[in-house]
């Protein structure tokens, strides 16, 4: 079985990773990585090696932003609401570099922080892979799948989308049953620390040793927790990462491809039907048009 390392963050009081280019949500994540190699940053605010690693970071999301083939991003994962990306994608430490498809299991990073080792990094590795938008990277049998699933209903194509989560459901159910109130417990206990380390620090007859001891004690809970969840979720989560890959080197990756770009289409084509509406509503009917020419006949 394969073992998942976790990476001991130390958090820094006062410093965060927001406003970073490329912020990815569950909302925009098939808009904005489909048919790309992607290079995604999972962090959390306040993280000591988040923090030193953002200037580096972000020099490269704005280096690539607007790629047609390479997607550089961040996923906030102490965010309640964008947390679920780190957890569908195996993090267990932050902060964690993850690259690949968008439409398979990505891989995890292992190299120097730098901008130029980052960018040296893509350089030799993004490349283009299979799918709706670079179909002439497909072999017979991947083209064919594409066809195949591409002449099906939307509703067919869901049908078969969900069939094939199915087959993993269940270790996906036992993760989220570890993984859920660990998660709401670390971030949880971590506040709670750093709440506490903020009365010392700003009380003005804090000496600096009372300080150091907060700055420390911060520190050493926040390892703790982390110890715990690498306890509480590292069987579940290597289960799940197993059996994802399994999916995934069948035919999953194509049918996330097909489906992202189905509903790529239908936005397209609202709006198109919403412009097309706005703009007929802009127009004057025959009937008043007429009217304006005989008027101006007077």
């Amino acid at each position: 079985m394969k073992s998942v390392s976790v990476m001991l963050c130390v958090f820094v009081i006062g410093m965060t990773m927001v406003d970073a280019i490329g912020e990815l949500t569950p909302s925009n994540w098939d808009e904005l990585t489909w048919g790309k190699f992607i290079f995604v940053a999972m962090q959390v605010p306040k993280c000591h090696h988040c923090v030193k690693m953002k200037p580096a970071w972000n020099k490269l999301a704005e280096k690539y932003e607007g790629h047609e083939d390479i997607f550089v991003g961040s996923v906030d994962c102490m965010n309640e609401a964008t947390r679920i990306l780190c957890q569908r994608n195996f993090v267990t430490g932050f902060p964690q570099m993850l690259y690949g498809s968008p439409h398979k299991v990505l891989t995890k990073y292992v190299g120097d922080r730098a901008f130029e080792s980052f960018d040296a990094f893509l350089a030799a590795n993004a490349t283009k892979a299979c799918s709706v938008k670079h179909i002439g990277l497909c072999d017979a049998t991947e083209k064919a799948e594409i066809e195949r699933l591409q002449a099906l209903a939307p509703a067919d194509l869901l049908a078969e989308t969900e069939a094939e989560h199915a087959k993993f459901q269940g270790t996906e159910d036992e993760y989220k049953k570890a993984s859920d109130p660990v998660y709401a417990g670390y971030t949880e206990g971590w506040g709670a620390a750093e709440k506490l380390s903020k009365v010392t620090l700003s009380n003005p007859d804090a000496t600096e040793e009372q300080k150091k001891a907060a700055k420390d004690t911060l520190a050493n809970t926040t390892k703790y927790l982390q110890r715990g969840v690498r306890a509480k979720i590292e069987e579940p989560n290597t289960a799940r990462q197993e059996s994802y890959e399994k999916a995934y080197a069948g035919h999953l990756g194509l049918m996330k491809s097909v489906e992202v770009a189905s509903k790529r289409a239908a936005a397209v084509a609202d709006d198109t039907a919403a412009d097309a509406t706005q703009a007929d509503a802009g127009s004057p009917t025959a009937e008043a048009a007429a009217a304006a020419d005989t008027k101006d006949d007077l």
